[in-house]
Order: structure tokens, then C-alpha cells, then sequence
């Protein structure tokens, strides 16, 4: 698996951008409690690659500039809250 990385400098803070050739092949590693944020188009567009993800544990957001602010934040949490049960990692993608 080929991977590429650039770092970003914003300023809020600095963070690391991963490319991977295969997400499903990563997707695979993930654990079977993980819980997941993935872009609405992202998903629509790689369904079959995200098919062995449960459903119930993918929170689908449209990022868009105005859903980018603090009362998706609080969606997002409240939905991990339904199902964090030991859970301790969680995905972005997108």
C-alpha cells in the first residue's frame, strides 16, 4: 500500500494528511467498535468499498462550509454518545 503524506499548517493548528491507495484495505484494520464520520458524496461515490461497515456506526455528514460549525459538533458527539460502549477510536473520512 503506497502512502503519501503532506503537512498542513493552518492557524488553528498544524496536522498531517495521509493518502492511501486502498482505504478498504485500511478500513479493514479498523476495529469492530470503531464509529465513523464520512462525507455524504465521499460514501455515495465508494459504497461498495464501505460496504462492510455496519450502517448504524457511520455518521454521514454533507461538508458543506455551513455545516462546519459548532452544532454538527454536537450532533456528531450526541451520536457518538448512542453508541460509544467501549469504543475508542473514531474515523474521519471525507
Amino acid at each position: 500500500m503506497t502512502m503519501d503524506t503532506i503537512s498542513i499548517n493552518s492557524r488553528l493548528y498544524d496536522y498531517s494528511v495521509n493518502f492511501i491507495d486502498d482505504f478498504e484495505e485500511t478500513l479493514s484494520t479498523f476495529s469492530e467498535k470503531s464509529i465513523y464520520v464520512i462525507d455524504k458524496n465521499v460514501y455515495d461515490l465508494y459504497q461498495k468499498k464501505f460496504s462492510a461497515l455496519p450502517k448504524e456506526r457511520i455518521y454521514f455528514m454533507e461538508a458543506a462550509e455551513h455545516k462546519k460549525n459548532m452544532e454538527t459538533v454536537m450532533d456528531i458527539i450526541l451520536f457518538w454518545k448512542k453508541l460509544f460502549y467501549g469504543s475508542h477510536r473514531a474515523f474521519l473520512l471525507g
